[in-house]
């Protein structure tokens, strides 16, 4: 059924194309295709992904607390020749996100907006080559507001997920391979203590010694001092050394 509705799409997009702009041709703001002055064409796109397992250092896991996470989107591209060497075009998705388990919740709506300019303003052969010069410029909505930094904030959660069970230290003999990483807690703001966290996932401290810097321990502390969160757990060492005996002090 999917493909059946990938291959009717993919023909409609061809139709509307031929109906709007008599001359099909695929064209992104990042490719080296130009349209002539005045001509007008249109696309629609359809992508699905989904995923239900995802990779801890060396083991792979099931998405056990969210399922199975699926996207879909839906783009319609405009794009018209200003002139033969000057292009404006124009991205409209819509989105639908959708978890099977757990309390993450699916949405759907316009995801962003963008405006594109493609200008060749030199073209030139030599022999049989011909060589063109491209200058793009534009604007997203919510690219930079909204996707990019929370594309950023998943990458650094899979880094942590990923690096911190292969390079690091282990203050604490858990059962498993976390390890703490200074490189990865310093682009994560703490979270690179992940030894420390997967020894006491309860606290809200990750960094345990003077040395390991933890930013979102330190936000978090100002948040409680001017009452805006409470009831705060964090582990001290000193007061609950009993609770999970160092590899120093086991060895």
């Amino acid at each position: 059924m999917k493909k059946f509705v990938n291959n009717m799409l993919v023909a409609a997009m061809i139709a509307t194309g031929i109906a709007w702009g008599g001359v099909v041709s695929a064209q992104t703001d990042l490719d080296a295709i130009m349209m002539n002055k005045n001509q007008f064409c249109q696309g629609i796109t359809y992508d699905y992904s989904s995923w239900d397992h995802y990779w801890e250092g060396t083991f792979k896991r099931d998405n056990a607390n969210l399922g199975t996470v699926s996207t879909q989107a839906l783009m319609y591209m405009p794009n018209y020749g200003i002139t033969n060497n000057l292009n404006v075009m124009a991205s409209v998705p819509y989105v639908w996100t959708k978890a099977t388990q757990g309390t993450l919740h699916g949405v759907n709506g316009l995801q962003d907006f963008s405006v594109f300019v493609k200008w060749r303003p030199l073209v030139f052969s030599s022999g049989k080559n011909k060589f063109s010069l491209f200058a793009i410029g534009g604007f997203s909505m919510v690219l930079w507001g909204i996707a990019l930094k929370t594309v950023i904030g998943w990458h650094f959660t899979w880094l942590v997920n990923s690096a911190t069970h292969l390079w690091g230290s282990r203050r604490f003999d858990t059962r498993d391979d976390s390890r703490n990483n200074g490189l990865i807690a310093a682009v994560t703001f703490g979270e690179g203590w992940h030894n420390n966290h997967h020894a006491h996932p309860r606290s809200a401290r990750h960094g345990l010694a003077w040395y390991e810097f933890d930013i979102n321990w330190i936000q978090i502390r100002l948040l409680e001092k001017v009452g805006l969160v409470s009831n705060v757990y964090a582990y001290s060492e000193k007061a609950e050394r009993a609770e999970l005996t160092p590899i120093q002090e086991a060895a």
